[in-house]
């Protein structure tokens, strides 16, 4: 396995989890970073607060948490985008090492001021 961990290695290996069993077991197996969702089946949505707090607690590698508001498209409107710029700074309270979030345009380019305002909000 290569990893961040091991000198000379250029591979950073993390694991999308969504339990907390998934995250302890990640980490055993030499993840460097996990990736925290809810509901990765269908393709992952924010895990709730508590539930990243419980990952924390569990874990001593880096947590990056998801920022997804719902399934489907990555097309938000201003609301979501909102919500999701809250969830977004929780999560970093809470103790996230970052998040991981995107947001497309109708015709998939990417929503660059929604993406804008998640930098300038949590940055």
């Amino acid at each position: 396995m290569f990893s961040a961990n091991q000198p000379g290695k250029r591979f950073l290996i993390e694991a999308c989890v969504s339990t907390i069993e998934d995250a302890i077991l990640a980490s055993q197996l030499g993840a460097d970073r996990l990736e925290l969702s809810a509901a990765l089946e269908t393709d992952g949505v924010t895990p709730s607060l508590g539930m990243l707090r419980e990952v924390l607690n569990a874990v001593s590698i880096p947590v990056v948490t998801l920022i997804r508001l719902r399934s489907g498209n990555f097309v938000y409107q201003d609301r979501e985008v909102n919500a999701m710029l809250h969830d977004a700074e929780q999560a970093l309270q809470a103790g996230s090492q970052a998040i991981a979030v995107g947001c497309l345009k109708i015709g998939n380019q990417l929503d660059v001021t929604a993406m804008r305002m998640f930098a300038d909000h949590l940055g």
